[in-house]
């Protein structure tokens, strides 16, 4: 197969989560939760000390910070404990379980300014990098997505995506051209009452605006960091993409993200077909968590739409991944095992060697999530563990890659979560470019895929 992945590690002794602007409540927050604003922190240590803790934290690389982060998160944790007996009292939950799993309360924190928020996570993003050894392991994240979070690299692993979630309460999605996947965002209130009023344009939430603010905050963190840069901002790309190193041999992914209260949009009614491969009730746990918006431009004609939020479900796909077996222990030490996770590797690999060695525009339009795309609907049609016994490994990745050229060929791959979304039509994918995928795939397939030994 290839080399070893390593997972990446978590922001050690401090829960992130209370920095993310939740739902705006109708009442003040209490003064016990302002004492934590991280803004006013900020401003405070500030005042008293005359210096900037995280800031020299990551310039003197000392190791005390974990011993004070340890007390620090004590004592939050106390004053979080005392807070939601009090709301508790006030406002019972219930508890939300994804699987077998017990979630955690889909309370909301208290109110932010989005900015204050987008700062705080620059700071212990970067303040953690310069602090870790080694430093391929990444330090934060609301959510961890893409390959190296779900250990699909088969190369050592050099990028990451980090997913930073804002939470928007009473907003109204205006599917933009029939296009299923994205979507102008609407506040079903006077956007003036939440913080988020200083990116609405008209009447819609600014895409373009918020990512900017979201780039220009991270640049300012990152301009005395030394060995970290940011990468030029690619057209319609929702990422800020940091590249860490003296030869920036590491790229991480930050993604902006919304994370809207209520049920997925109508156009996913009919995805997420995993009734015969996990179950009917996985399908509705699965349905009931959140969904996201990311800033993603739609294309239209020869330019973009730069206002639109693009739906996504990596958290989901992640879920999937991890739990990807018909039967329960799937891969686990005491379970069956099976070659999915090896055959989407393999897939992923096959395309990315492909775009390395031939460079070429026709390949500049496809993606990694083409391939897994087109492997969860192979699951989905295959749906037994015996099916993707690891003795067959060969048979089973021959017959992905057979699978995904039966999809360029008759220009018809489905988006797992929106029926509606053809990702090889004419309007995404020139037929020109299909054809000459198919052809190098062909070969490498004709001909054991002699592409793997080449770099």
């Amino acid at each position: 197969m290839g080399g070893r992945v390593s997972g990446c590690s978590s922001l050690r002794g401090r829960d992130t989560g209370w920095l993310l602007p939740g739902a705006w409540p109708k009442a003040p927050p209490s003064k016990k939760r302002a004492a934590r604003d991280p803004q006013k922190v900020e401003e405070r240590e500030e005042d008293e000390h005359g210096r900037d803790p995280w800031k020299e934290r990551a310039e003197d690389g000392r190791d005390s910070w974990k011993e004070e982060e340890e007390e620090e998160k004590e004592q939050e944790e106390e004053a979080e404990e005392r807070d939601e007996e009090e709301d508790d009292a006030r406002h019972p939950r219930e508890q939300r379980r994804w699987g077998n799993v017990a979630l955690r309360s889909s309370r909301s924190p208290s109110s932010l300014d989005p900015i204050a928020a987008m700062r705080c996570c620059g700071r212990l993003i970067l303040g953690h990098f310069s602090r870790v050894r080694p430093p391929m392991k990444v330090p934060w994240g609301s959510v961890r997505a893409g390959s190296e979070a779900a250990f699909l690299q088969i190369s050592a692993p050099n990028e990451f995506d980090v997913m930073f979630k804002l939470k928007v309460p009473r907003i109204q999605l205006e599917e933009y051209s029939n296009s299923g996947a994205y979507y102008f965002v609407k506040f079903k209130r006077n956007p003036q009452e939440n913080p988020l009023s200083q990116f609405v344009e008209g009447e819609f939430l600014s895409a373009s605006k918020m990512l900017s603010e979201f780039r220009k905050i991270i640049k300012q963190e990152i301009k005395n960091i030394k060995d970290v840069a940011m990468e030029r901002k690619k057209l319609g790309s929702p990422a800020v993409t940091l590249l860490i190193g003296e030869s920036e041999e590491i790229s991480v992914d930050i993604i902006l993200a919304l994370e809207p209260e209520g049920s997925w949009p109508a156009r996913t009614k009919d995805g997420l077909p995993v009734k015969k491969w996990l179950g009917g009730k996985v399908r509705t746990e699965l349905r009931q968590q959140p969904f996201y918006l990311v800033p993603k431009h739609a294309k239209e004609g020869q330019s973009f739409q730069e206002e639109t939020w693009r739906l996504s479900f990596s958290h989901i796909e992640k879920y999937i991944l991890s739990h990807h077996g018909d039967s329960k222990k799937c891969c686990e030490a005491d379970g069956v095992k099976c070659c999915r996770k090896d055959c989407l590797k393999l897939m992923k690999y096959l395309l990315e060697q492909l775009k390395k060695k031939f460079n070429r525009q026709e390949l500049s339009e496809f993606c990694s999530y083409h391939m897994k795309t087109a492997f969860f609907h192979l699951c989905s049609k295959y749906p037994l563990d015996s099916d993707w016994d690891p003795k067959d490994l060969r048979l089973c990745f021959d017959n992905c890659v057979a699978f995904f050229l039966e999809r360029l060929r008759k220009e018809e791959l489905e988006h797992y979560f929106i029926p509606g979304v053809n990702f090889f039509s004419q309007e995404y994918i020139d037929t020109k470019c299909k054809e000459f995928l198919a052809e190098k795939i062909e070969y490498e397939r004709n001909n054991g895929f002699p592409i793997f030994g080449e770099f």
